[in-house]
């Protein structure tokens, strides 16, 4: 019993262009330092040597700390980012910026599937819509920018599309978590940047 001529042209199309995704967007990604990544980078690693979050917001001074942790050409400024934000790179700054880069390429990487394969889920997409999925998120601008500059909306889109699957599985404690799950990094980003100014 073979498979039907659609399931494989799907498996086909699909694969082909993961492939070339990965050849063309990711695995260049993963050894580029860029600017959205070493602000990231930079407030996780500074917070981790005990700097103030309150000078993050000097962009001269934060620009020349990206620069002193190794993103020559590629210097950024913590911008309009909350204090939150300087710890979401907390685990990634205990390696090098180069290696961090390449582990949240292959984070950002997987994000990608995890939301895509939910909203596959959602809509009970068979091999046809996962190829269609595949093929338009491997096209859309934004997904190659996001991981080429190491930025975070694609763990952003994850977390939407779990939460909108918990939404409409009537998951009810899922879908109130994250409001208190951030109450600690609220408490200690407010609690830390008091304690330093």
């Amino acid at each position: 019993m073979g498979y039907p001529k659609q399931v494989l042209a799907s498996g086909l199309v699909t694969g082909v262009v993961a492939l070339v995704f990965f050849l063309r967007v990711v695995q260049p990604a993963a050894s580029q330092l860029t600017y959205g990544f070493s602000s990231y980078y930079t407030a996780s690693r500074l917070v981790r040597e005990g700097w103030s979050v309150a000078d993050f917001y000097d962009d001269r001074w934060f620009r020349s700390q990206t620069d002193r942790l190794g993103f020559a050409g590629a210097e950024d400024i913590y911008n309009l980012n909350p204090p939150a934000t300087a710890l979401l790179f907390w685990p990634l700054s205990a390696l090098s910026p180069m290696d961090g880069k390449a582990v949240w390429t292959g984070l950002n990487l997987l994000l990608l599937g995890l939301a895509l394969g939910g909203l596959i889920r959602i809509v009970r997409g068979g091999p046809v819509e996962v190829a269609i999925g595949v093929a338009l998120v491997a096209f859309f601008q934004p997904v190659r920018e996001d991981i080429r500059l190491g930025q975070v909306y694609l763990l952003l889109l994850a977390l939407e599309v779990a939460l909108l699957w918990a939404y409409l599985e009537r998951r009810d404690s899922v879908v109130g978590m994250p409001p208190s799950t951030l109450r600690p990094v609220r408490e200690y980003t407010q609690g830390r940047h008091r304690s330093m100014t």
